[in-house]
């Protein structure tokens, strides 16, 4: 049983007598300190996971790596795969609005991770189409800005294929 529940169990036990006894006694002054101490009494058991709060260390790390619902990994790998394919959409669609089309992008990553670690980003450019009215420009240039506008990565981390 979890500690939510022992304590939970706890209340309700404690309500429970204090409503027997309630039954059981007779009407009179020493009913009325009774009701009082049942009252205190419950108090202190509503209470009680209180005063073990400051010996926890609530982290959200900790609270994923201690509670009993464990995070899927089918669900993490189905996400992150989720957000590279879009993140790969985003950075072909910019390059075709910039002219430069038919490219190809691979993003390499640890996919099964919390969370999503991009290592680099392969950009292959073998059947690259660039309109005419921009012939004469730094095509890389304008890959790693757009790479760049989408993931935080170092330059060197961008890799060319031709």
């Amino acid at each position: 049983m979890s500690g939510f529940s022992i304590w939970l169990l706890s209340v309700v036990g404690i309500v429970i007598l204090g409503v027997l006894i309630d039954v059981i006694l007779p009407e009179g002054n020493i009913n009325k300190y009774i009701k009082a101490v049942f009252a205190f009494v419950i108090i202190l058991v509503i209470i009680s996971p209180l005063t073990k709060l400051d010996s926890v260390d609530v982290s959200l790390e900790n609270l994923i790596n201690q509670s009993e619902i464990q995070l899927d990994e089918d669900y993490i790998f189905s996400l992150n795969q989720k957000i590279l394919d879009q993140l790969n959409v985003n950075i072909v669609r910019d390059a075709e609005d910039y002219g430069l089309k038919n490219i190809d992008v691979n993003i390499v990553s640890d996919i099964d991770n919390f969370q999503l670690k991009i290592n680099e980003v392969n950009i292959f450019l073998y059947d690259l189409v660039i309109d005419k009215d921009i012939e004469h420009i730094d095509k890389y240039q304008i890959l790693c800005d757009i790479v760049k506008t989408y993931i935080k990565i170092d330059k060197e981390n961008i890799i060319f294929y031709e």
